[in-house]
């Protein structure tokens, strides 16, 4: 057991032995298609060695970055202890007393935690189930650094966990299924967040996801009902079925348009009072058949690079240290923030980003070019969700809120409490832009349970 003080609460890095992990996520074997064209069956072979490069690449990134700092780590965009560092550094202006800790779910597979200790014991014998706060794609604990305290105070009778999904931010970074089915890439982050609750000793949850983290956070509760008291989901990702006019002729990969498209577009017709929200999906949809249409070779060269696992990080980690000005450029013009915050930011932002690839290649596993689902999460939730839920969005969000009010009236409809909530003065990092309103929405989530 390592301490660390940092001008803050004490941070406590622990390494708690697994009571049973999981012993395989995946086969990673699946069935090849066998085309019956020649052209057909050449672009099945060089998406194939294309794949065996990647893993390679990743086995390789892994090895590096396990390496540590060692005689030549200097030359290194980012290791192990740079990133722990940089999230200590991030986490330094939270008040409330905490302990960070690495949960392991498998064997050499951990998921980063951090707890809040503050009245613990308290907590601890409440009995009521733990309110787990889940990241979006590319981001961590730290991106909570403004939200901690007031998740603290919010439910002061409950256990308080903010964690990493396996395979990003300071958790492990396993070779990720990039050949798998989507419930296999689900399974990656769902069936670790399974073995995670299960090692922390936890009943039941209360799951707060953003973007990724939401979509996450649902897929969960449909896997494991028994275990989710409650979602609030934070402008998740994945809920409605690509339109047809977004095209990416990935044949049964793609999702087919499902109801809650006719849902949403009826929303947004005007059965529901108007935000500046609503019209957010259908000018991304507008954005994406006009590129298709007007520069049909680029929007070629975005599908591919996207069918084969190129990330907005893989941009920062191919530049090397580089990418570190790409990052606290992006924070910068992103996020209205003073220069000390933004460097905090920017220097954990680029770490995680840096580190091997593992858990964003499930940008591409989950969902399809353009951000849609390759299983539509709304149309699963709308049908099989067993746990009260609450939707968040902002109101000049990418995200539009017009889906997630389809499947809280198809909730309702089922007779499970739902609601939807647009954010004023925030975009889709709603909880950094604007966390006086957002920690208000939140307190409003959890009074709804009484």
């Amino acid at each position: 057991t390592m301490v660390m003080t940092n001008q803050g609460p004490q941070m406590v890095y622990t390494q708690m032995s697994a009571l049973g992990g999981l012993q395989q996520y995946f086969s990673a074997q699946p069935a090849q298609p066998q085309p019956q064209q020649q052209h057909q069956q050449q672009q099945q072979q060089q998406h194939q060695q294309h794949q065996q490069q990647h893993q390679q690449q990743q086995q390789l990134q892994q090895q590096q970055y396990q390496q540590g700092d060692g005689l030549f780590g200097w030359f290194k965009s980012t290791t192990p202890r740079r990133l722990r560092e940089a999230e200590r550094g991030v986490l330094a202006s939270v008040e409330v007393d905490f302990e960070l800790k690495d949960v392991a779910v498998a064997p050499s597979e951990f998921i980063n935690t951090l707890e809040v200790t503050e009245n613990h014991k308290a907590r601890s014998s409440s009995g009521k189930a733990a309110v787990v706060y889940t990241h979006g794609y590319g981001a961590g604990i730290g991106f909570w650094r403004y939200n901690i305290d007031a998740f603290a105070r919010l439910t002061s009778d409950r256990r308080v966990f903010c964690i990493d999904w396996l395979g990003f931010g300071a958790s492990s970074r396993p070779e990720f299924p990039v050949n798998g089915s989507v419930e296999e890439a689900e399974g990656f982050f769902v069936d670790s967040l399974e073995a995670w609750r299960r090692e922390v000793g936890v009943e039941k949850v209360v799951l707060v996801g953003h973007s990724l983290g939401g979509y996450l956070s649902g897929a969960y509760a449909l896997k494991y009902p028994e275990r989710v008291e409650r979602v609030v989901f934070l402008s998740p990702v994945g809920l409605p079925a690509k339109p047809a006019s977004v095209g990416e002729r990935e044949g049964a990969r793609a999702a087919a348009p499902s109801s809650d498209a006719a849902a949403a577009a009826a929303t947004a017709a005007g059965e529901a009072r108007p935000t500046e929200n609503e019209a957010r999906e259908p000018a991304r949809v507008g954005r994406l058949s006009a590129v298709a249409q007007r520069h049909p070779l680029l929007f070629k060269a975005a599908v591919s690079l996207w069918g084969n696992n190129y990330t907005p990080l893989s941009l920062v980690r191919g530049a090397g240290w580089a990418g570190r000005s790409l990052v606290h450029r992006f924070v910068r013009r992103r996020f209205d923030l003073s220069e000390s915050d933004a460097q905090l930011l920017g220097d954990y932002a680029f770490h995680i980003s840096a580190a091997p690839a593992s858990g964003e290649l499930a940008l591409n596993g989950i969902l399809s070019f353009g951000a849609y689902a390759r299983r539509p999460l709304g149309e699963r939730l709308a049908k099989n969700l067993r746990a009260p839920s609450f939707f968040v969005y902002g109101s000049h969000d990418w995200m539009g809120a017009d889906s997630g009010r389809a499947v809280a009236a198809s909730l309702r409809e089922r007779g499970l409490g739902s609601s939807v909530h647009v954010l004023e003065n925030a975009g889709h990092q709603l909880y950094i832009e604007n966390p006086d309103g957002f920690h208000r929405l939140l307190a409003r989530a959890f009074a709804e349970e009484n």
